[in-house]
């Protein structure tokens, strides 16, 4: 067997790994991102219009593992994906994958995690006041200031302002929370810092 027999078993071998390790993206994108990396494998490995193959061990080893770049190519493609959604559930997958890229991505991560809790608090006080209607509400008093949720009769006086209304106003604050979350995810998204390929690194 010759070197370069060697050398394209080597290369095919890895971006085999690297397939499926991108088993979450579509087909053709998979195979596109594919035949981009070849090609950046094969350019790198020539020596005097030949493949070299100590050059393409090289370039394999600097590219690092094919598991590491799956991963941010997926990265990537749901960061992209959730700038032109409205699901907050995709926004938040892509707000933890952006937790893994550093603190600007953490940030982000934990704006998802309190606005769309805040929306939830919001839907389950709406959800819940039918049933426990002397213990939920908008409360105001002097020992808790404002406080929407539930209180036991035994709790620190407070008056309940919204009392029957509340359902209808905690749905358009659940629903302007949600909003207002996905909005500002997908604004920093778009604005931030993405996940960069090392592969592609001069």
């Amino acid at each position: 067997m010759t070197a370069n027999s060697d050398s394209t078993q080597l290369m095919e071998y890895y971006l085999g790994r690297l397939r499926e390790s991108m088993a979450g993206l579509p087909a053709a994108e998979r195979e596109e991102i594919v035949a981009e990396i070849r090609s950046h494998i094969t350019e790198r490995s020539l020596v005097d219009g030949a493949v070299d193959p100590q050059r393409m061990r090289e370039t394999l080893e600097a590219l690092g593992r094919p598991e590491e770049i799956a991963s941010q190519y997926q990265t990537n493609a749901l960061l992209t994906r959730a700038t032109g959604s409205h699901s907050p559930w995709v926004m938040l997958r892509a707000a933890r994958r952006g937790a893994m890229l550093g603190a600007k991505g953490f940030g982000i991560f934990m704006i998802a995690v309190t606005g769309y809790t805040m929306a939830a608090t919001f839907f389950l006080c709406a959800a819940l006041k039918p049933f426990f209607p002397e213990n939920i509400g908008l409360w105001v008093g002097s020992t808790v200031g404002f406080h929407m949720g539930y209180r036991a009769a035994h709790d620190a006086p407070a008056a309940e302002l919204l009392g029957h209304w509340l359902p209808l106003v905690a749905m358009v604050l659940g629903l302007l929370a949600i909003m207002g979350t996905t909005h500002a995810i997908r604004v920093l998204i778009r604005h931030g810092s993405r996940a960069k390929l090392r592969w592609r690194a001069e």
